[in-house]
């Protein structure tokens, strides 16, 4: 938060979530007040469909990856969750979890990427 923000918090008593809305459009002056957006329902999704997982523990059987061995969570829009365990660029490979030790190759990049 803002210093000028944090000022005018103490000195104003807040009633309401529109006292918020005020108080930080009307904290700062010149050269411009803040710009504050009002949110309505509209703007909040809606999780209920949303797939979930058990776990992301990559395997089951003694001597698998556990959790801790995770070192990046892809998520992508289409539900699937993939995973690698390294920080290791050469590969550019994430394991996927798809559901009990069901594990598929994603490869990332088809060519090298360029250095500017």
């Amino acid at each position: 938060m803002d210093n000028l923000i944090k000022k005018n918090l103490k000195n104003i008593p807040i009633y309401s979530p529109m006292d918020y809305f005020t108080t930080f459009r009307t904290s700062m002056v010149s050269p411009r007040s803040y710009e504050v957006k009002s949110l309505n329902h509209c703007f909040f999704k809606n999780y209920g469909q949303v797939s979930t997982f058990k776990t992301i523990r990559p395997g089951q059987q003694k001597g698998a990856p556990t959790v801790n061995d995770l070192r990046c969570l892809k998520y992508s829009p289409d539900g699937e969750l993939s995973y690698k365990l390294t920080f290791d660029r050469t590969g550019n490979f994430y394991l996927e979890l798809r559901g009990k030790n069901q594990l598929r190759f994603i490869q990332l990049c088809f060519t090298h990427l360029s250095l500017k």
